[in-house]
This record gives structure tokens, sequence and C-alpha cells, in this order.
């Protein structure tokens, strides 16, 4: 009973009157030539400013803006405002006007609540070159008309989380308005504007970081001093926005702890697209670690453009995943909402064309794209597994034919014919090709260039601990050299690999010894100790202490980072030893079997060992159905192998003949 009295006095004290307590900031008509900007400029603004006020709320401006051109965007009447208001879930809606007339702009504003009741009616007038304080003002005087509470009404203050230049926040949603759009170079052209006006500007510093990852990798130099811009004066960002920022720095440090504060931002704002679209990006580029399904990788992507079709950002990774996993119908879709603005638009056509046009369409396409750069066929190479037989020859056609002549005198002379030369080395040891790939990173180990030898001396350690290829293939690779951190962390894995802990464990505290074990690698600091440490838990589960190793390795390989997960990191083989652990040991088998399964999509060379592993150790649990699963996914990319693979592809073939009769 006391409980109940209490609640009911506490509710009956109302801060502001009912319904303003949520209030959905709609677009304003705005008329005069420098006051355009703000017609939906002031959904941002308002939102923010009064969302400052701890006993309201606002709903994220983006959703707000989605459903409202969803409505009829400009063509809405007051009911149309209302049905927007109801669909967010506000409890009242705010609309008006800005007007600019010679050196004077008039502000106007009406708040009703989401059934038609008008809660209050503002407007202030002020000199043009004052917008930033009108907004504050507009906002004090709503606020002083709803306010109930006995209690001094708190301050406002845009400026103060913002910017306090009219026109730095002019360029900035600009900018803002080609990014949501792809449209990465005019966007970052306005947000370097905003900052050249207001050195402060924290949210435009951090939109530059964003863009430059778009254009330039997420380790540009000059996306990093962005955002350590951006960190300076992260207080001035408003705290929902700030959450956001703080992520995506966590990110761009290779941080994979940027993924749990996605995730809490998402429960806590679920309807705000951007914050979904982090949490899928996040996702994406860290699934060797999470070991994701297409499904659990694409949901965020799809949910961030289900709430704003007009935010087009989430659509890139999605377009690739549904190449990937050989979507067609899904993948057109998606390149007909992303538009033929987006400079993505044209490279997604073109790779649609060489996945599912006819050969002859294919081919100038495939050829164009190696002759520019093999990397913009990136999304074509993680798609692999899906494509047929016939199609993949093709592209390897194309590889060879853009390496033809290359030896190690010339390679250096072209330094796109060294991507494609990687790339190569590596399909052809994905789809079984083993003799083409040791001739390849043969290439690479007899190079001058020091990058290129342990490139390739990488890749010839990890087809010996694969079985791809025995000991003989790192005849006179002298880049297997204690004395360096590559070469440490090639030696001790061999170690390991044929179960010498002994000599493993002798390497690992030898290399701990060595100088220099952190380096900035990217602009990112990056400490090869972890690694080590990493090392040391293999040597603890082949010793059988296998929780403790299996411990130590998720740890330290998850300190070593989000996105050094590459061939020439190192970390590829002891990857799929800690899975194959994870996988057979109780507390630990779901999550290695699912890293088993999905976990390698982007270490090609290492996916057809981690099926069969995953296939055996199902096989061998009565799983049937994912012991098919797994062989099956293996011998779509075992399907011609040369001739030391073949009692592999056999032993398979057998076990799917007997697991497919143990079905019938």
């Amino acid at each position: 009973a006391l409980g109940g009295l209490v609640m009911r006095l506490t509710s009956s004290r109302q801060v502001v009157v009912e319904g303003a307590d949520r209030i959905a900031v709609l677009p304003f008509n705005a008329t005069g030539g420098d006051v355009q900007f703000l017609g939906e400029g002031m959904v941002d603004l308002l939102s923010t400013n009064l969302s400052s006020v701890g006993v309201l709320s606002t709903v994220d401006p983006r959703t707000v803006l989605s459903r409202w051109r969803k409505k009829g965007g400009d063509r809405l009447d007051l009911q149309g405002a209302l049905s927007v208001g109801k669909e967010v879930g506000a409890g009242s809606v705010l609309l008006g006007s800005v007007v600019e007339a010679g050196n004077e702009v008039r502000m106007s504003a009406e708040l009703h609540s989401v059934t038609g009741e008008e809660l209050g009616r503002v407007q202030v007038n002020g000199p043009a070159d004052s917008v930033i304080s009108l907004v504050d003002s507009l906002s004090l005087k709503l606020l002083s008309t709803i306010w109930q509470s006995q209690d001094p009404m708190p301050s406002v203050s845009m400026s103060s989380v913002t910017s306090g230049s009219l026109d730095a926040i002019r360029e900035y949603l600009k900018g803002a308005s080609f990014y949501r759009r792809t449209v990465w170079d005019s966007a970052l052209v306005y947000f370097q504007r905003a900052t050249d006006i207001d050195s402060t500007f924290a949210l435009a510093y951090a939109n530059i970081a964003m863009a430059k990852g778009w254009t330039a990798g997420i380790f540009d130099r000059g996306a990093a001093r962005a955002l350590d811009r951006a960190m300076k004066y992260v207080n001035r960002i408003p705290a929902k926005d700030r959450s956001l920022v703080v992520a995506y720095s966590l990110f761009s440090k290779n941080k994979l702890d940027a993924i749990d504060t996605i995730r809490a931002y998402v429960a806590t704002h679920p309807t705000d697209p951007v914050g979904w679209h982090y949490l899928g990006d996040m996702q994406y580029h860290a699934r060797q670690h999470l070991g994701l399904d297409y499904d659990s990788l694409m949901r965020p992507f799809e949910r961030a453009f289900e709430l704003d079709s007009t935010f087009k950002v989430p659509l890139v990774h999605l377009l690739e995943m549904k190449l990937a996993v050989n979507d067609e119908a899904g993948y057109r879709r998606l390149l007909t909402a992303i538009g033929p603005e987006s400079p993505n638009a044209a490279r997604y056509d073109s790779l649609a064309m060489a996945v599912w046009g006819s050969p002859e369409e294919a081919m100038p396409v495939l050829q164009t794209f190696a002759e520019k750069s093999v990397w913009a066929l990136g999304p074509l190479f993680s798609a692999h597994e899906s494509l047929s037989e016939p199609r993949m020859g093709l592209i390897n056609d194309i590889l060879d034919s853009t390496v033809v002549d290359l030896t190690s005198e010339n390679l250096l002379q072209d330094p796109a014919r060294i991507q494609t030369l990687a790339i190569r080395m590596v399909m052809n040891a994905t789809h079984g090709k083993v003799d083409a790939a040791a001739r390849d990173e043969r290439i690479m180990r007899d190079n001058r260039a020091l990058q290129l030898k342990r490139l390739g001396t990488a890749f010839a350690v990890e087809m010996v601990l694969l079985g791809y290829a025995d000991s003989s293939v790192l005849a006179g690779a002298s880049e297997i050299d204690s004395n360096n951190i590559y070469g440490a962390l090639m030696r001790s894995q061999l170690d390991l690999g044929r179960n010498d802990v002994r000599a493993g464990r002798a390497e690992i505290d030898s290399a701990l010894r060595l100088p220099n074990l952190t380096v900035r690698q990217n602009g990112v600091t990056v400490d090869y100790r972890l690694l080590f440490n990493a090392l040391d838990g293999w040597a603890r589960i082949l010793e059988g202490d296998t929780t403790k190793g299996i411990e130590e390795m998720q740890r330290n390989i998850r300190d070593f980072g989000l996105l050094f997960t590459g061939l020439s990191s190192g970390t590829g083989a002891m990857r799929l030893e800690m899975a194959t652990a994870m996988a057979l040991k109780d507390g630990f088998k779901d999550e290695g079997r699912r890293l088993l399964r999905y976990g390698f999509v982007n270490d090609w060379e290492i996916q057809p060992w981690a099926y069969l592993r995953l296939g055996r150790i199902l096989e061998a649990d009565g799983d049937r159905a994912g012991a098919l699963d797994a062989y099956t996914a293996l011998l779509n990319l075992w399907t011609d192998v040369d001739r030391r693979l073949k009692p592999e592809v056999n032993a398979v073939k057998e076990s799917v003949r007997k697991l497919t009769a143990e079905g019938a």
C-alpha cells in the first residue's frame, strides 16, 4: 500500500506537460537562401538541445527523417506529422519554420501531442548571423512553456556540444548528406570545410575519420589524425553520438572491445540506424574472431537500412555478402537501392556481371579490374566458395594472364602485379593446386624486397603447418631466423606443429627477450608479445592442459587485435589450432565449431582444412548433417586437386558416401 501511494505521488509530480517528455522533431519549413539547410538541420539541432535536458528525450533524428520521408516529406500536413510521431513512439511532435528576411531571421515552433493537442507555441527573432543563439533561445522558450516542476529549468546550449559557428554547421550537414549516400569524396570536402571554420568541431573530425576509412582504409594517417582531434574535443559531442565516436576510436585502434560497446549502444538505442550499421561493420571486420554466419553478419546492416532507407552506407558490405552467398536477386535489389549516384554502384554492377554474366560478358570486366587493381575484385575472391567451377576457372585465367612472364627479377617493377601474384598464390592453395601455389611462393621468396621475402616465407610455413606441403618447401628459407620477430614466430609454430613442445617453448622464451616486440604498424601499436603468449597457450594444449591453453590463446589473440588477421600476421595456423581444441573441449565446443565453420572466410587457404577438421569432429560425434555440411563445403573447394591432396579427398568422399547411406 505504501509503495502504491509513493508511485501515485511521484507520478502526479509532472516535470513537463504530459506527452512532452518524448519529442519527435520534424523538419522545419525554411525560407531564404542562407537558411535553406536548416529545414532538415533543425531536426538535429533541436533534438540535440532538447535531449540535453535530463527529463526530456528526443527520438533519434535519423529515425524521424526516414519515417518523415516515407510518409511524404514536405507534403505532410499536421495529421501526417502526428502519424509520424505515433509511429516512432513519441508523445509529441515539434514542427516549425525558419524565415530569413534581410538581416533578420524568425524562428517559430509548435509542439503538439500525438493526439493533436497543442502543448506550446513559441517564436524568436534575431540577426541572421546569430542563428546558433536563436536555436538556443527557441529551445529555452519552448522548455518554459512545457515546464511544470518547481525546480529551476536547466540551461540549454547547442553550441557547447556541437559548434558555435553557423557556417561550420552548414558545411557539416552538407557533408553528412553526401556521406549518407556513400559519396565519400564530396563528404570529405564538406567535413574538412567545417573543421577549417571551427577547429574544435569534434563531430566533423569524427566524420572525416569515418569517410577516410571508406576511401583510404581505417589505418590511414589522415583518418587517425582526424580521430585524435575528435577525441580531444569529444566532450563537446552530445552524449549519444559520443558513444559512437568512442566506439569507432576503439575500433580504429584495433580493439575488439569496440563491439561490446556498440552492442550495448543498440540495446539502449534500438531504433538508431547508424548504431546498427556500426555493429554490422565491426562484426563484419571481426568475423575471424567471432565466427558468425552470413545471416548473423547481414542482420545489423539489414536492420539499419530497414530503419532508414535513405541511409545507404549499410548497403556496401551487404552487397559484398550477397555476392558471397550467391544471392543474385537480393544483390540486384540492393544495387537498385544504392542508386547510380553512389561511386560504388558502377563497381558492384560490374561485379554482378563478373559473377552472373556470360563468360563473354564477364571476361572484359575481369580483365579491366585485374589490370587496374586486383583488389577491386576483393568481394569476388571472398565469394569464391559460391562460384561455379567454370567461373572460378575464368577468374584464374585472368590472374594468370595478368602476371604472365612474372619472375622474381621483374616483380618489384609493378606493385599491382604483386597483389595479383599474392592472390593467385593463395587461391591456388585454397583450391588444391599445391604445385602452382609453391611456384608463386618461391617467386616471392626469391625477391630482394624484405617484405615480399617475409610474405613468401610465411606462406611456405603455413603450407607445411596445414598439410599442403612437407618441410622441403622451406629449403633456403633464410627468413626463418630466431633473431627477428617474424622468423621467431614461424620457427616456434613449426616446432609446435610437429609436436616438439620443448623446442617450441625454447623459441618462445627466446623470442620474448627480443627488443622492439611492440611496433607501430599502419599507425596502430601492435604488441607481438601477445602472439608469443598465444603460442605458449598452444604448447599448454599439446601438454594436455587444454582449458588453460585455450583460455591463454583466446585472451592473447583477442588482445592482439581486431584487424590483423591476414597471412603476414602469423595468426592463421594458431587460430586454427585454437578453434580445433575448442571444438573438442566441453565448455568451448559450440564456439570452436562455429569458428571452424565460419571463422576463416578471409583466410582462404586455411578454410578447407577448417572444414576438414570440423567434418571429422562432427562425424565422430554422430552429427551426420553437420559433418555432411562441412565435407560438402570442403569438396566444393577441392574439386580437382594435385596428387598430394588426393588421399584426403578420397577419404572425405568415402565419409560422405557412408553418411549419406546412413541417412537413406
